[in-house]
């Protein structure tokens, strides 16, 4: 396979951990200003269109995440072998399908599981943008 289909499959990564984090940051902003949205009707609808959307498939978006991930990292490491910065956003990547998996399966949104969750979101984010800065630094495209 080329170079082509294993960016393409990295880029799935990124929207799809995107809008997986969406449902964190749509849920602070509308417990934040949803009153305040909802009293609006322009955003009223439009809103309540897209946090439903999010909140409905989260689970979706992290398993196609999980699914792009494996795809990614079989396609690159054929073509350019075993990279650090790849694999660390890999193993964050699966620690928090792990946890969010465990919160599915307990059914709770408490805990010092919801904690490492969130925090391993942020921290994969940091591992992501260092991938791909890495990356475009160091293989040619």
């Amino acid at each position: 396979m080329n170079a082509t289909v294993g960016a393409f499959f990295g880029w799935v990564i990124v929207i799809a951990y995107v809008l997986t984090i969406m449902n964190y940051i749509m849920k602070a902003v509308n417990k934040k200003w949803g009153k305040s949205i909802r009293k609006n009707e322009k955003l009223k609808g439009p809103w309540q269109a897209l946090l439903s959307f999010i909140v409905k498939y989260h689970k979706l978006f992290g398993i196609i995440t999980i699914v792009g991930i494996l795809v990614h990292f079989y396609i690159q490491f054929n073509r350019w072998g075993f990279v650090v910065s790849g694999a660390m956003a890999a193993g964050l990547m699966i620690i928090q399908a792990i946890l969010g998996g465990y919160g599915a399966y307990k059914k709770t949104r408490k805990g010092l599981w919801i904690k490492a969750h969130r925090t391993i979101a942020v921290l994969l984010f940091l591992a992501i943008a260092y991938h791909l800065i890495y990356v475009y630094q160091n293989y040619n495209f």
